[in-house]
């Protein structure tokens, strides 16, 4: 579907505004689960493109299922990863595994996603639901004023965040121009 969604893309000439404008509302959509004061489980399984698991990464858990692979085919169309792939890696991985990461063509599965720290839980496929609630359980037996804070804390500064999803909406713009994808 990512490799559709760009082959349609280069097809019909989408204006640079549309486009730019559902990367913004996919950027908001991050910003909003990092700053909102709830707690956010993801839950994720079988192939998964980075932009959607970038997407987990704002998360405050993470849960796959064994059968989960994250592949990057933003390299194979030149772009860049969107959805704050950089910026949530680097800050739990450092500048140079992040890079290393984003530069590979090699999918990263359930377990070296495990191994790296960027998934907190790895379950089969067919107990995902089930550890899910467990975990939503778990964290509603916290008060809530300390799971919302440790996540503001955790999360400060967000203007970071909401410059680098910009940063990134641009770049990515700038590049699909430059491959006369954009009208």
């Amino acid at each position: 579907e990512y490799f559709e969604f760009y082959k349609l893309l280069s097809e019909s000439k989408i204006d640079e505004r549309t486009l730019g404008r559902m990367y913004r509302a996919y950027d908001q959509f991050i910003v909003k689960i990092v700053r909102s004061n709830k707690f956010f489980i993801s839950i994720g399984h079988g192939d998964m493109i980075s932009q959607d698991f970038y997407v987990d990464l704002a998360c405050d858990y993470k849960i796959v299922a064994d059968n989960t692979v994250i592949h990057k085919p933003y390299l194979e169309l030149g772009l860049l990863p969107k959805g704050g792939g950089a910026y949530f890696l680097k800050k739990k991985l450092g500048h140079s595994r992040t890079y290393e990461i984003l530069l590979s063509s090699k999918s990263i599965s359930a377990h070296e996603a495990l191994k790296l720290g960027i998934v907190n839980e790895i379950v089969p496929y067919e107990r995902l639901e089930d550890a899910a609630l467990k975990a939503a359980q778990r964290f509603a037996q916290k008060p809530t004023a300390s799971l919302s804070g440790i996540k503001k804390l955790l999360n400060y500064p967000l203007t970071d965040l909401e410059d680098y999803l910009e940063f990134e909406t641009e770049e990515l713009l700038r590049i699909l121009r430059r491959f006369q994808i954009l009208s």
